[in-house]
């Protein structure tokens, strides 16, 4: 079947959902209305959505670079064997690539009868102290934290 024959059925089938009073449909909202497909899709043409993922964004954390090291917060660190997504921060040496050491910053308490990936609790900032001796970190929880570069003691901060 081609694209407008597609679109065409996607179309049916959005006001089938809306008639029942579902609007969790994926189509744009005028076809949740009821209203025809917009020209450019009944001719087959690519229309942009804006399509929230159920799942949450992991937030963007710009690393900081120091003395020949560059800290960033962690992506992905449950695939690595962490018991936690999100409080952990990466040193990773600017030259080599390699990475030299890893920081739980903070501990993820689980509720077992919730979804993991919804209860993670992401580093949201990093900075350096004014003297480059800290790390600075603030978390989505609104905590703020403070790591010795020298001996990667963790201080939470007021």
């Amino acid at each position: 079947m081609n694209r407008r024959g597609n679109k065409a059925i996607r179309h049916a089938a959005c006001l089938a959902v809306a008639a029942l009073g579902i609007t969790a449909c994926s189509c744009p909202p005028q076809a949740q209305a009821g209203e025809p497909p917009t020209q450019a899709a009944s001719a087959g043409g690519r229309q942009e959505r804006s399509m929230e993922s159920a799942k949450r964004r992991v937030p963007q954390v710009a690393p900081v670079t120091s003395g020949g090291i560059r800290y960033e917060a962690l992506k992905g660190a449950r695939s690595r064997g962490f018991a936690q997504n999100g409080g952990i921060i990466a040193a990773i040496d600017t030259a080599t690539g390699q990475e030299l050491w890893t920081l739980v910053l903070y501990q993820t308490q689980y509720d077992p009868q919730e979804e993991a990936d919804v209860q993670d609790v992401f580093i949201t900032s990093l900075a350096l102290s004014k003297d480059g001796q800290q790390l600075l970190a603030k978390s989505e929880n609104k905590k703020s934290y403070s790591v010795n570069l020298a001996d990667r003691a963790i201080t939470v901060l007021p």
